[in-house]
């Protein structure tokens, strides 16, 4: 394996016997297998998660994540007040594309939904009015994507880049649905290390901090 100078790698290494017996002390005669060959991009080692019938469900550097099976998982709270401006901040990574489905939704269908639209990875952000559609990295990939919903000025960026601005309607998500849209269909595929939800918009320095800190903490710096 041939890696970056600048990369810093950890990697675990377990030894069995040939029946799966993972604690073998060994010896001097018989031989050894090596399983779970586990590399990843860090600065320690973590505990191995093997990939059987779906891919490993573990973030950038083992960060614990959330699964959406894109089928029926889904989280929602009960409904709050949650009234625009809003501003909501995702560390993520979509496993596929599916036409329509919502990554995240206001308590009500289409109150403040982020969901897949028109050809993949684009997405749209909605809350009463289509926002612009938004190109982001491709499903498979990790980004930090920050999308607010402030009527005219709604605008959405993926990385700290710039943001794409355009109405998006008035709605107020008066709660959240995650993984979901409001009316708990349409259902995301992906995992999903942060979300941050703040009743207010923020300016663009902090905005950017709390981007990047997404960013470091999920392991895509």
């Amino acid at each position: 394996i041939t890696l970056a100078s600048s990369e810093l790698h950890s990697a675990l290494i377990y030894t069995t016997t040939a029946d799966t017996v993972t604690s073998y002390n060994g010896d001097n005669t018989s031989g050894l297998f090596i399983w779970g060959a586990s590399l990843r991009p860090s600065t320690w080692d973590s505990t191995y998660v093997a990939t059987v019938a779906l891919p490993a469900i573990a973030g950038l550097n083992n960060r614990t994540t959330a699964y959406f099976d894109g089928a029926a998982y889904y989280l929602k709270a009960n409904a709050f007040t949650l009234n625009q401006p809003t501003e909501v901040y995702r560390a993520c990574n979509p496993w596929t594309w599916t036409l329509n489905d919502a990554a995240f939704d206001g308590n009500a269908t289409g109150t403040g939904k982020l969901y897949q639209s028109a050809t993949s990875p684009k997405i749209r952000f909605y809350a009463g009015t289509d926002g612009t559609e938004f190109t982001p990295p491709a499903a498979g990939t990790w980004r930090v994507t920050s999308v607010v919903f402030d009527g005219n000025n709604s605008r959405i960026s993926t990385n700290r880049g710039a943001y794409a601005v355009s109405p998006a309607g008035a709605g107020n998500m008066g709660g959240h649905t995650l993984g979901a849209n409001g009316a708990n269909t349409a259902f995301w595929n992906g995992q999903v290390a942060r979300q941050i939800i703040c009743n207010q918009t923020n300016v663009t320095a902090e905005s950017s901090f709390i981007q990047w800190g997404l960013l470091k903490n999920s392991g895509v710096l």
